[in-house]
């Protein structure tokens, strides 16, 4: 039998029905301190990952460690590069949710634009004709015929390329790695310089990992080449977008909307900017605590894909989707 650490909560495994292969122990770890998920791991002999972060420290007393299986796209949790060093692969699980963000950002844009969170309010604090008229008058929006900016086109901003098209939209994208022509074709996308696409999107929306040359890519400097009717979407990972910026650019009136689901700081605290918004801008600010990837569907997906990755290890064959070293 061979020791899983893993730093997922054991009813999440109860409740998607994992299925554990016989020669994998599961042994859960609730603790997020440092010095208590080192104890645990020390006789590991894998980890699987969660939102607790696998630090230098942590690898470096897990002296069994053979191999670290991250059951999400986003590996930022693990401390990759003290991996690397110990000769250890890290993996993750790049496909199981992109369908799931993808559903998240035109769920968010269609309540965005539609208004739903301030229709919901208004009638549920006694106000329906006043809201239905207010609503009409200034406006209630479709997706058909948007132009919806996609900044990264990987796996999730190809899906939404691909899902953009059945609601008859338009779809720019940026990334700093073109597809060939003939794949943009079959997307029916086209590229732009991020300024353009900034300028051109009624739906910008963000795809990118968390790196030093994203880190606040999109800043007071960028939301002002919006237009006043845009909305902005992140669903990639916090840091990405400048929240005090953005806060403010909701504030000023310069884009109608934001649908915010990571954060620089997790969970928020108390005096973060968008809680200091004035309730009738709130309205128009959609916060959800990181969940945009996260579905029973794409639970057990990502966490059976984790698993069977750990089985493969533990069997003698090579792991898929190594971020790091033995790739």
């Amino acid at each position: 039998m061979y020791k899983v650490v893993s730093l997922r909560p054991e009813d999440r495994f109860n409740s998607v029905g994992v299925t554990i292969p016989p020669e994998l122990e599961i042994v859960h770890c609730a603790a997020t301190d440092e010095a208590t998920v080192a104890e645990a791991c020390s006789s590991a002999d894998y980890i699987l990952g969660g939102m607790t972060r696998v630090t230098a420290r942590v690898i470096e007393r897990a002296t069994r460690l053979k191999f670290i299986q991250q059951p999400s796209a986003g590996y930022d949790a693990i401390d990759v590069e003290a991996a690397t060093r110990a000769g250890i692969p890290v993996a993750n699980v790049p496909d199981a949710n992109s369908s799931t963000v993808a559903e998240y950002v035109f769920v968010t844009a269609m309540m965005l634009f539609r208004r739903i969170a301030e229709a919901n309010s208004g009638i549920r604090n006694g106000n329906y004709a006043e809201t239905r008229a207010r609503l009409t008058d200034t406006g209630m929006f479709e997706l058909k015929g948007k132009t919806i900016g996609i900044v990264g086109l990987g796996r999730i901003g190809r899906d939404l390329a691909q899902r953009a098209r059945a609601f008859e939209m338009r779809v720019l994208y940026y990334d700093v790695v073109r597809p060939t022509a003939e794949e943009e074709q079959r997307l029916g996308i086209g590229f732009a310089p991020m300024e353009e696409v900034l300028g051109s999107a009624d739906i910008l929306t963000l795809h990118v990992p968390l790196v030093p040359q994203t880190a606040n890519m999109i800043g007071a400097k960028q939301l002002a080449l919006l237009r006043p009717n845009s909305i902005v979407i992140n669903a990639s990972r916090g840091g990405i977008v400048d929240e005090a910026a953005l806060a403010d650019a909701l504030r000023e009136g310069k884009i109608a909307g934001a649908a915010v689901d990571v954060f620089s700081t997790e969970p928020l605290p108390p005096t973060h900017p968008f809680f200091t918004l004035a309730v009738e801008v709130a309205s128009r600010l959609i916060l959800t605590p990181h969940i945009a990837g996260v579905t029973r569907e794409s639970s057990r997906r990502m966490l059976q894909t984790g698993i069977d990755n750990i089985a493969r290890v533990a069997r003698a064959s090579r792991p898929l989707y190594v971020v790091n070293y033995g790739r």
